[in-house]
């Protein structure tokens, strides 16, 4: 769309076509050929990932301060208000191209255009329930990036702006001053899992295992043990599974699941529930990796 907008030339777009279109045709190929032994790439990426559907009107609340917190961190600090800060900061050149003809960089289509794609990557990962990972910011942060310099370039033209300019390079400067930075290399999300990992190995054979957020670490920590290993997607889809289960069953939940859903499908089906385990992230931390029994009837 930005080739499209900036040349008018078809040269052009047939030169960036003939590179871009073989490559795509022969993966398409290539993946289709193999359809007879194993499911696409784009079905089992699918599969993989879980599932994806519309958000429920009770979740659109709390994604969204999920997202903005997430922009926020991208200049050092994990706040929502940062967050929205920085949109509105990107959108400056997009309100300003769209009031006058001359914009900073020549072409408004360029900032409409790119302020769109932002626009729509960050809605559609909002309102699907896309997992709220701050690798998924990466296909966007180059981008805003552009906008955000564009903004900061129309405070540099005005001394009236020099307050808020310095502002914002105090807060790109944190990631430089604070010692950890809750993204990227966030390695202690996970820390106390290993704990976990030690005594599910030890559970009898034929134990199922449940799990929602851990499968990597699960398929890594637990190869080779005699447990069956399931995921579920909901407690409505854990309620259909334990329909079908016998013998010990075990569920992980990581600090940031609500037990509650998962607490109710146990007792609803007459299940006596056991926390067996309650490992802090951190020492004093009230977020813990839990691991329950369940002994169903």
């Amino acid at each position: 769309a930005l080739l499209w907008a900036e040349s008018t030339r078809k040269r052009d777009i047939l030169s960036w076509s003939a590179g871009f279109l073989p490559v795509l045709a022969a993966t398409e190929v290539w993946d289709a050929a193999r359809w007879s032994t194993r499911p696409s790439f784009w079905d089992r990426s699918l599969t993989t990932y879980g599932s994806l559907s519309i958000a429920s009107a009770a979740d659109l609340l709390p994604r969204l301060v999920g997202w903005l917190k997430l922009l926020g961190l991208t200049v050092g600090a994990g706040h929502p208000v940062l967050g929205l800060a920085l949109m509105a900061l990107a959108s400056w050149p997009v309100a300003s191209s769209l009031r006058r003809r001359k914009a900073l960089l020549r072409p408004q289509k360029h900032t409409r255009l790119l302020a769109a794609f932002c626009s729509l990557y960050l809605a559609l990962h909002w309102v699907i329930t896309f997992r709220i990972w701050d690798r998924y910011l990466l296909g966007v942060i180059p981008i805003l990036a552009i906008l955000w310099a564009l903004s900061l370039c129309r405070l540099v033209s005005s001394r009236k702006n020099i307050a808020m300019l310095l502002a914002i390079a105090w807060a790109v400067a944190l990631p430089l001053i604070l010692p950890h930075i809750p993204a990227g290399s966030n390695y202690s999300l996970f820390d106390g899992v290993e704990i976990l990992m030690d005594y599910v190995k030890r559970a009898p054979e034929g134990t199922t295992l449940y799990h929602r957020e851990l499968g990597w670490h699960l398929r890594f920590f637990l190869y080779g043990a005699p447990c069956r290993i399931r995921w579920y997607p909901s407690p409505e889809r854990l309620r259909q599974d334990l329909a079908e289960r016998r013998g010990p069953i075990l569920i992980t939940l990581t600090p940031w699941e609500n037990p509650v859903p998962v607490l109710e499908v146990l007792r609803g089906r007459g299940a006596t529930v056991t926390a067996v385990l309650h490992i802090p992230r951190r020492p004093g931390s009230d977020e813990a990796f839990t691991l329950l029994w369940a002994f169903a009837p």
